[in-house]
């Protein structure tokens, strides 16, 4: 039987997922359009979790970029909160991961799209700090980041944080070990995505964090790239790929070789 909230509609036998504070359905509106609603049960969250949900809801309001999923609608119940917001058709970036490898041109067109969703983040001063393939949804094969229940809005780029926040396999090095961070610390998270598009698997494996925290200070290997388009992309940074080179694989795999925040580089640069 659906459930009637605001404008919408949802099933609770349609379940789409599960976020970090509640479940998300498909619904749809008195339209018939289909939405993604996530619930989340009042009695499940504490003061902390109240105080992402709500980081979450100032984020995506702000946010008006096709490769960020839309924020549609808000709505609080004695015993609920319910966030509407766009549905995607394709399931996420780990559904194309799992596979297996991919045409060339359309991994490079998943770079640019994470990238123009990451550049709007910067242009509003909004750090995610949980980057990672499942928060990467697809829609009509439109990528688009979503999920932002441990956003942050910063002030100045080089602020610093140390709440632990996000996903322990994709934080950065700083995050994982509990010292100080930066808006930054999404670069690593990219990267860590961006190498798992490419190679099928991520570049550092651990069971726990305890194991994390000690493969996280050893150097990324790279592995030798069969395609012809990715070594060019990689090795020689042509012209119309340039931007992609500079601000997020190559540069990224060596800075973070180097293990310094200080040195990454803003996506957009």
């Amino acid at each position: 039987m659906d459930k009637l909230i605001g404008h919408y509609r949802f099933n609770m036998n349609h379940l789409i997922g599960r976020g970090a504070y509640g479940s998300v359905f498909k619904g749809k509106t008195q339209q018939g359009q289909p939405v993604a609603v996530k619930v989340i049960d009042k009695r499940m969250i504490n003061k902390e979790n109240e105080k992402h949900l709500k980081n979450e809801v100032e984020s995506m309001r702000t946010l008006n970029h096709p490769n960020i999923v839309k924020f549609l609608d808000y709505y609080e119940t004695q015993n609920n909160i319910y966030i509407i917001s766009e549905f995607c058709d394709g399931g996420d970036l780990r559904d194309l991961i799992k596979r297996g490898k991919q045409d060339d041109n359309l991994v490079i067109s998943i770079l640019q799209q994470i990238l123009n969703g990451y550049r709007e983040l910067q242009n509003k001063s909004i750090i995610h700090r949980d980057l990672k393939p499942a928060n990467i949804l697809i829609h009509q094969n439109v990528i688009k980041i979503a999920d932002f229940g441990f956003s942050k809005r910063i002030n100045f780029e080089n602020d610093l944080m140390n709440s632990v926040a996000g996903t322990p396999l994709y934080m950065a090095p700083q995050t994982v070990l509990r010292q100080p961070y930066s808006s930054k610390c999404d670069i690593w998270s990219l990267g860590m995505i961006l190498y798992e598009l490419i190679f099928q698997k991520p570049p550092i494996k651990a069971q726990n964090v305890l194991e994390l925290q000690e493969q996280i200070k050893l150097p990324i290997v790279v592995p030798k790239i069969d395609n012809a388009l990715l070594q060019d992309l990689i090795q020689n940074a042509s012209i119309g790929m340039k931007f992609i080179i500079t601000s997020c694989f190559v540069k990224m795999i060596i800075i973070c070789n180097k293990y310094k925040i200080s040195k990454r580089k803003r996506a957009n640069n």
